[in-house]
């Protein structure tokens, strides 16, 4: 039969770790937003790379279609859509940051774990609180 095991767990380490955690979120979230901007920009340089690759003759057209909708902006005009072919040797895709695995709600649940932690005068935390919390460590 297995032993149940105690463990007393200081709630001044477990609010050290929870803010080590929530730290660690808003950078990798912080990094992800900053990386989804240059990653726009490189994205709009190579849009107008595509078009000058078409003029320079080193792009096949590979499919043409009219861009159908409910709502014309334009009526003096008809708008196309375009698929062009690149070799890769002349031009890539830039590549799409990751998305961080977490998001600002899980950063709100630690800050409110962190207040409601601060806030008791336990020098331990029991079970239930250290396995609410442990997912975030």
């Amino acid at each position: 039969m297995a032993k149940s095991i105690s463990v007393k767990v200081p709630t001044k380490k477990i609010i050290t770790e929870l803010k080590r955690a929530r730290a660690e979120r808003e950078k990798a979230i912080a990094d992800y937003e900053k990386a989804e901007k240059a990653h726009a920009k490189a994205m709009d340089e190579m849009k107008s790379k595509v078009v000058a690759q078409v003029k320079n003759g080193k792009a096949t057209v590979t499919e043409v279609d009219t861009y159908a909708r409910w709502h014309q902006d334009d009526k003096n005009a008809t708008t196309f859509t375009i698929t062009v072919k690149i070799p890769k040797s002349v031009m890539t895709e830039p590549e799409s940051p990751e998305r961080p695995s977490t998001g600002r709600h899980e950063i709100e649940e630690i800050s409110h774990a962190i207040r409601v932690l601060e806030m008791t005068n336990e020098e331990f935390v029991n079970a239930s609180t250290y396995n609410a919390v442990i997912r975030y460590l």
